[in-house]
Order: structure tokens, then C-alpha cells, then sequence
């Protein structure tokens, strides 16, 4: 179970703050605490947009890392691998199109040169 409770996989220790589902979206503020990652996943159907409320944060989008900060927006296709490691104290929004649905989250183990906790 993950930390939100809404019995997605074990991502990571990071803090649902807000979290807001309709039926065209999902909204959820996340605080994720300096050096606290959330591991490498996909959604077969879902669209995820990042946008960075507060701090900093590296997220690699289908092995690409993307060095985010204050007001940055970074959106993940279906399908393509992200994960996403603090390098400060960060607020980030989550938004979910259609809304996430616990059994499309798929979690990735294999490290890849990108960096050691993210995968293709």
C-alpha cells in the first residue's frame, strides 16, 4: 500500500498533502522530502503532469533526466517510465488524466544509466 492509502504500489515515503478526484482528472499535492524518491513506474492509460509548486526536484521521463524546479511543469505520456528524487524539500502537483486507477501503476526495478533508481 502506498503512503496516499488508495492501494497503489509502494512508490516511495513521500506525503499525499491534497488529494482531489473528478471524473475527467485526479489532483494530488505531494511533499517529498530532500533525497526521498518515488521509484520508476508507468500507467498504461493515464497521462501524469508534474508541476512544481515548491523546490527541486530531478524527474526522468523514459530515461531522461529533467532537472525541475519552482513553477517547472513536466508531462508523461502513457506508458514512458518517471520517477522522481528530491534534491530539496518538494511540493509538487500530480495531476492524473483520467484519474489514476491503482491497477494502472506499474512499478520498475531495473536501474539504467540515467542514474541508480530510475529504468527505461
Amino acid at each position: 500500500m502506498s503512503p496516499d492509502g488508495i492501494g497503489v504500489p509502494d512508490l516511495g515515503a513521500y506525503e499525499v498533502l491534497s488529494d482531489t478526484r473528478h471524473k475527467e482528472a485526479g489532483l494530488r499535492v505531494l511533499l517529498v522530502k530532500k533525497g526521498i524518491r518515488i521509484k520508476p513506474h508507468y500507467h498504461e492509460r493515464c497521462t501524469q503532469v508534474y508541476f512544481i509548486i515548491d523546490g527541486r526536484a530531478e524527474i526522468v521521463v523514459g530515461g531522461q533526466p529533467i532537472q525541475a524546479r519552482q513553477m517547472d511543469v513536466v508531462r508523461i505520456p502513457p506508458c514512458t517510465v518517471h520517477g522522481l528524487r528530491a534534491l530539496v524539500r518538494t511540493v509538487a502537483l500530480s495531476i492524473s488524466v483520467p484519474p489514476l486507477d491503482p491497477e494502472d501503476q506499474v512499478v520498475v526495478d531495473e536501474p539504467t544509466p540515467a542514474g541508480p533508481f530510475y529504468a527505461k
